[in-house]
């Protein structure tokens, strides 16, 4: 039966042994003698009648004279080959229904199978592809948070933030607060976090390897702006602290100033790598 594919191993065992069982069945059916067939239940044998022998008539007394003849017996008709006959018609049945069973067992596991590998082979559908609207959106977003980013840090709002730290560390003033570069330094927080959401989202949207890399680079410019503007904060600061202080030697005040105008550099070096990024992404919007 090596025709018979089972889709499970437990099915293989149960085919196994019904077939084991079928052919015990056959062999007792087609045993030597026909003395041991053994048939399912529900199937029997029919019964035969044998005829029933005569009699020998009574004997007749002779006359004296004579021998009284000798008794005959009456034929028995030979009922061995009428048995035997019998015999080898029921152990054909048998064979036939045995094997209208094992038919109906190999077709049943063999549906089974069938449907058992079609299953199997049956593979998830791939994943969609993205739709250029989704990414584009995304895309559109990222760029107009990131375009006020550059707008807002400039050299010019890192200095009035370390003026501000200043003011505020020597005398708590609180002045400047309804200040327009006050407005845009409490909007930078929320900005950002919405720039970097929606080029996160781009990258893991758009299925573009090009166009990922693109939103990498710059949310990487983002946040090498962002760092740039606070240093500027700092050396601003400092440059106050050291040149109010009586007791500070030209060379500290020097050095303050270079440090101020160091970091304003790296400022605008930052921005123009932002500036560049953003048009770049802007050009495959």
């Amino acid at each position: 039966m090596a025709f018979l594919k089972t889709g499970k191993m437990g099915n293989t065992t149960t085919l196994a042994a019904l077939l084991l069982v079928v052919f015990a069945l056959v062999l007792g059916a087609c045993s030597e003698d026909g003395s041991d067939i053994t048939l399912p239940d529900g199937v029997t044998l029919p019964e035969i009648e044998l005829p029933e022998t005569t009699e020998a008539p009574e004997t007749t007394e002779a006359p004296e004279t004579t021998e009284a003849p000798e008794t005959t017996q009456a034929p028995q008709e030979d009922t061995s080959s009428s048995t035997e006959d019998d015999g080898d018609s029921s152990t054909l049945w048998a064979i036939g229904l045995l094997a209208l069973v094992l038919i109906g067992l190999i077709a049943f596991f063999a549906s089974r199978s069938g449907k058992s590998e079609q299953t199997v082979s049956v593979q998830a559908p791939p994943p969609a592809t993205p739709t250029p609207v989704a990414w584009r959106e995304s895309a559109r977003s990222a760029y107009s948070e990131s375009r006020w980013l550059y707008d807002g840090m400039d050299v010019e709002l890192g200095v009035w933030r370390g003026d501000t730290l200043y003011e505020a560390q020597i005398s708590n003033s609180t002045a400047a607060i309804n200040t327009t570069h006050q407005t845009t330094w409490n909007q930078l927080p929320t900005r950002m976090s919405g720039a970097h959401d929606a080029l996160y989202k781009l990258e893991s949207t758009v299925g573009d390897p090009h166009i990922a890399h693109l939103a990498t680079v710059l949310g990487d410019n983002l946040n090498s702006t962002r760092a740039a503007l606070d240093r500027v904060a700092d050396a601003r600061r400092h440059r106050r602290s050291v040149e109010d202080d009586p007791a500070a030697v030209a060379g500290v005040v020097d050095e303050a100033r270079v440090a101020e105008s160091r970091a304003a550099d790296e400022l605008s070096a930052d921005r123009h790598r932002l500036g560049d990024s953003i048009s770049n992404l802007s050009s495959v919007i």
